[in-house]
């Protein structure tokens, strides 16, 4: 059972042992003091670090003078962060997750016999991007180690049953292979998946094993994880010598699998997995039986996106499945068999080729709906027959016309980015549900109909040929976020009735002379426009000038 602040505020203090008033004010302090990592009572760091607030702002901004005065230098603003923090969160609500900061090897150095004394039960390694490999292996055999580093403590392996290593898109580490957690033996859970872990070496001690996730072994075979039998979520991205699954057979308990990327060919070790439920070969792209999946009774997702699949037929009698996704599988021309899918509530069928969406009509509980890039498909209004949708993707389709929306009466989210036919949106007047509607980069040119999507929270409008009034949109009290980016705007008056607004985007829009009604928008955090706008743009009243002044960011 989920414990309330107010229960857990009372086991910290008793576990701290912070009782007077002095050492209160330590804690407070603690906080703000950067690497903190020296505290002479072990205690009393952990309770500082526990409550204490991190700010770490990761944007830049340009230096500006009054009146946006040109300044063309970049600072950047300094991060205030600790080594180590704690933070609750949906998956940890029994125990603390130990935040460890990775971009200082002594640091962490310093910080280990202190994890050690608190016994860190969940621990995750942030901002490892920039470490060379060597500092990596440096860290882990630090923190692994299987020797206490004073009396009191206790190794972290003896305890550790949770370990992740985060690491900013884009930017991989490699750390080898396994050996340097063969001490843990009461792992749990190992998520390295932007790390490349080259060799399994090493997961013949990781027994205890309910999740895996990894990414870029180098290994032709997934044999060694037949010894993980716990296994119940594996997840294994970049596997470019992975020819077949076999090996998996072994793990009885497996309800999640990922595969990306990998040279398999069919599914025949998993034909006995019972409990298989989840399913993931994203760019198999050598897949070419796919009727083992016929025995796997209890799959309910499944991600076959960029593979060779052409005919769902062979999916039968997979009735079970609600979750499909089918995104760029070029050789899909044909829906048939969609129609034994039944209790399908998510399809994702973006950029395939099919032509006809007839069989969907028996998807009766179908709430999501993407057909991204489908530009082969001839008529949308068998649509209607859905009505149950409450997202629906047609961006970079040729539709035309959206009568076909008309039943459905749920409708929340709607994207037509890229509708370079459409010529008409009047039907959303009836559509009183929507809360998120696209509309960029289409040629619609008159959004009254908009007047009565008063539930609208999210709306783009961005590179839209309007020619009628902006001012339908100061009907739209939810509204939260809007991009009005290339568009013919002249005045942002209409959006000073739109008092929850947080977001503003109005990049490239040179019709713009002044902005006014701004110091309306309390909630407003960030305002967004193009550095060329700067010059021709003056900013009324002075009061407005403050606010605009704190929220602007230069793109």
């Amino acid at each position: 059972m989920k414990r309330n602040r107010e229960e857990r505020d009372q086991d910290d203090n008793v576990w701290s042992g912070v009782t007077s008033n002095a050492m209160t004010l330590v804690v407070l302090y603690m906080p703000y003091v950067m690497h903190s990592v020296l505290a002479s009572d072990p205690n009393i760091r952990a309770l500082a670090e526990l409550h204490g607030t991190v700010y770490n702002p990761r944007y830049s901004i340009y230096k500006k003078k009054e009146y946006y005065q040109e300044d063309k230098s970049q600072s950047y603003v300094k991060e205030c962060s600790r080594v180590v923090r704690f933070s609750y969160d949906a998956h940890h609500q029994d125990h603390t997750l130990c935040i460890v900061d990775a971009r200082e090897v002594k640091y962490v150095e310093m910080v280990t016999w202190w994890l050690q004394m608190v016994g860190v039960v969940s621990l995750q390694l942030e901002n490892t991007d920039g470490l060379p490999t060597r500092g990596m292996e440096h860290i882990l055999s630090s923190l692994l180690s299987s020797t206490p580093l004073t009396p009191r403590c206790k190794a972290l392996p003896l305890v550790l049953e949770e370990l992740t290593c985060e690491r900013m898109p884009m930017s991989y580490l490699c750390v080898g292979n396994l050996n340097k957690m063969q001490a843990c033996q009461n792992l749990k859970v190992l998520n390295l998946s932007n790390c490349f872990v080259y060799s399994f070496d090493g997961m013949q001690h990781l027994q205890n094993l309910t999740e895996l996730h990894l990414r870029g072994t180098t290994s032709a075979s997934l044999m060694p994880l037949k010894c993980c039998g716990r296994l119940v979520k594996l997840h294994l991205r970049t596997c470019a010598k992975v020819c077949d699954l076999n090996g998996l057979e072994y793990l009885t308990a497996l309800r999640e699998l990922s595969v990306h990327s990998a040279y398999i060919t069919d599914f025949k070790p998993l034909s006995d997995s019972q409990q298989l439920q989840k399913i993931s070969v994203y760019q198999c792209q050598k897949l070419q039986s796919f009727q083992a999946l016929r025995k796997v009774i209890g799959l309910t997702e499944l991600d076959l996106s960029s593979t060779n699949m052409c005919n769902l037929k062979g999916l039968y009698p997979c009735k079970g499945i609600r979750w499909l996704s089918l995104k760029l599988c070029k050789a899909l021309k044909s829906l048939e068999g969609l129609e034994d899918m039944t209790e399908l509530t998510y399809l994702d069928l973006s950029s395939t080729n099919v032509s006809a969406l007839t069989a969907i009509k028996h998807c009766k509980h179908l709430e999501t709906l993407i057909l991204r890039g489908c530009k082969k498909v001839e008529s949308f209004d068998v649509i209607e027959e859905v009505t149950q949708l409450k997202e629906i993707d047609l961006s970079v389709t040729d539709v035309k016309y959206i009568s076909f929306l008309r039943p459905c009466v749920v409708l929340q989210k709607l994207t037509l980015c890229g509708c370079e036919q459409l010529s008409s949106i009047s039907v959303l007047q009836d559509i009183h549900t929507l809360t998120n509607l696209d509309l960029s980069c289409s040629p619609i040119c008159n959004i009254s109909a908009l007047k009565k999507c008063t539930l609208l929270r999210w709306l783009s409008l961005r590179s839209c040929s309007i020619k009628t009034s902006f001012d339908v949109i100061g009907n739209l009290h939810d509204l939260t976020e809007i991009d009005l980016s290339r568009t013919a705007v002249k005045s942002l008056l209409f959006l000073s009735t739109c008092k929850k607004l947080k977001r503003i985007v109005v990049k490239e829009c040179n019709n713009i002379e002044r902005i006014e009604g701004m110091e309306k928008l309390k909630e407003l955090e960030s305002f967004e426009m193009s550095r060329d706008m700067i010059y021709k743009t003056y900013l009324y009243p002075e009061s407005e000038t403050r606010m605009v002044k704190r929220m602007i960011v230069y793109t």
